[in-house]
């Protein structure tokens, strides 16, 4: 979108070359159902309001800012999308945990159509199994230590999608680094023939080594569970954190994934897509340790929305979108989907 149009959209103001200090500040990923609202994140604000975070907005390699109350002067939200800000507001904090429960209880309506509504249910299913598998391994390592102490059912449920235990790597967390490792991979194998490949896989392949080290980190607090035990009821907000730093890392690398395993391609082939991918590459916090750069193309796929000469309706990408949903929610055979 030119500079102008942003303008006109109500936006608070628009960045180039955005890079975020900590995570909070890049905000989360939320998989909306609306083309313009593609790749876009929301933060809470020290005043607690929420704002809207939406990429190549200002042109290539730009995000553009804007408070949520002001996003129909941006686009017209689908009513799925209406209804997830709407329960998202009364979440007290936006993580990706937060905002991936509050996704799965509002898919689960079936406002965003059937196969959603099937993949919220059973990931809601798939995220139990996996909170009980970890309460199970936290209380056998509890009892190995010879303690009584019962496993508080919040650490339990941070320690899900980690994985513990002899059925770790089947959690969510582990499953998303390896499809982020995949894609990094695949786009490696295309960046002879699409520029923005090599910047996507670079991105990507960092991610996932960063990620893999800060998991091995928050498994490695298990194996001391008194320590852990004792910190969960001196500090339990900043373990929370610790525990969550994965989550946080991977977060909207998901749908980029995703995306890349789709059957259908956009107009343009691979090359659209791969620039897609490209302009929707999560923006690296400083705090996360290192610049992960991305190139933005001039051109994605939602920008062609409506325009008779590429045959794609906002209805179309809509669907698309929902498909895509449904893919982000649904769990993998043995795990909780990505």
């Amino acid at each position: 979108m030119p500079q102008d149009a942003a303008q006109a959209g109500g936006l608070t103001g628009w960045v180039q070359g955005w890079l975020p200090t900590t995570f909070a500040e890049r905000g989360v990923a939320v998989p909306f159902t609306t083309p313009q609202l593609a790749g876009a994140r929301l933060r809470r604000t020290e005043r607690g309001l929420t704002e809207l975070i939406v990429p190549d907005i200002g042109g290539p390699g730009s995000v553009g800012i804007l408070p949520w109350e002001r996003m129909s002067s941006l686009c017209s939200p689908t009513v799925f999308d209406r209804k997830l800000a709407t329960r998202l507001a009364d979440v007290p904090a936006l993580t990706p945990a937060t905002v991936r429960e509050a996704v799965c209880a509002e898919a689960a309506t079936g406002l965003a159509g059937l196969e959603v509504q099937e993949a919220a249910l059973a990931a809601q299913q798939a995220d139990a199994a996996e909170r009980d598998r970890a309460a199970t391994s936290l209380a056998d390592l509890v009892a190995a230590s010879g303690r009584t102490a019962a496993v508080p059912p919040d650490l339990a449920a941070l320690f899900g999608a980690i994985g513990l235990g002899a059925e770790a790597d089947t959690a969510r967390l582990p499953r998303s680094i390896a499809a982020v490792a995949a894609l990094s991979e695949r786009l490696g194998e295309q960046r002879q023939a699409v520029s923005e490949a090599e910047v996507v896989a670079l991105a990507a392949r960092r991610t996932a080594g960063a990620a893999v080290a800060a998991l091995h980190g928050a498994r490695g607090l298990a194996a001391g569970i008194p320590v852990l035990l004792r910190r969960w009821m001196t500090a339990p907000g900043k373990l929370a954190d610790e525990l969550a730093r994965t989550d946080w890392m991977l977060d909207g690398w998901d749908r980029l994934c995703r995306l890349w395993q789709a059957e259908e391609e956009p107009p343009g082939g691979r090359a659209a897509l791969i620039a897609e991918l490209a302009a929707q590459v999560p923006p690296v916090p400083r705090e996360m340790g290192a610049r992960l750069t991305s190139a933005r193309p001039h051109h994605t796929f939602g920008a062609r929305a409506g325009d008779w000469r590429s045959g794609v309706t906002m209805q179309d990408l809509v669907a698309r979108n929902e498909r895509l949903l449904a893919a982000l929610l649904r769990p993998a055979e043995g795990g909780a989907g990505p």
